[in-house]
């Protein structure tokens, strides 16, 4: 029997997004895995805090864009379990344990790709993950960190120019962000009156 690959896509999901969803599902395609855990964090190590919506909106908000419509896309709360910053070095120890048995890829952009080097205890982590790296607008040229033990592997996947970030600051600003929003989530937004100035 070949051994079980479980993906697993971390961040703080604020607001998730197609971009997010389609990464999952390309990354499921393309090599083959038995399911995507999506891991949202309370906030991250490198990007701080202060995020736009609270924590229970934005879970709401990934189980709407889940739904039952994707049964190889799932949530996983660890991390906000643990609150705060959670270092990835840590969730893939809990990741191990829990599946002891299992081949176990880090999905991330080439926006993290570049910046991989800063990870806490980046090579223990490589000895534990192999990486799926997607390509983001703007970061066609990075630059793979020597990193010892590395394996990363590059997804050929649907090429969204999409970010939370753009997302928010278009919502501040009153615009539609319908066509980058799976269904219901852009109706919390707005019952939920989030991301507003």
């Amino acid at each position: 029997m070949a051994e079980e690959a479980l993906g697993f896509l971390g961040g703080r999901f604020d607001p998730v997004h197609w971009g997010h969803i389609w990464l999952a599902r390309d990354a499921l395609k393309q090599f083959g895995l038995s399911s995507v855990y999506l891991i949202p964090s309370e906030q991250t190590p490198l990007k701080g805090s202060n995020p736009g919506a609270p924590v229970r909106d934005r879970w709401a908000m990934l189980e709407l864009a889940v739904g039952e419509d994707i049964p190889k896309i799932q949530l996983l709360d660890w991390e906000l379990e643990q609150g705060g910053a959670v270092y990835t070095y840590d969730t893939a120890c809990y990741l191990q344990e829990r599946w002891p048995k299992a081949k176990l890829y880090w999905i991330l952009g080439m926006d993290q790709l570049a910046q991989l080097d800063a990870w806490y205890r980046i090579e223990e982590l490589a000895a534990m993950v192999e990486f799926i790296c997607s390509d983001r607008p703007g970061y066609e040229q990075v630059i793979i960190p020597g990193i010892p033990g590395l394996k990363l592997h590059r997804l050929h996947g649907h090429y969204l120019d999409m970010s939370s970030t753009a997302l928010r600051q278009g919502l501040q600003s009153g615009e539609s962000m319908d066509f980058c929003l799976p269904p219901g989530v852009s109706n919390y937004i707005q019952v939920h009156n989030l991301y507003k100035k």
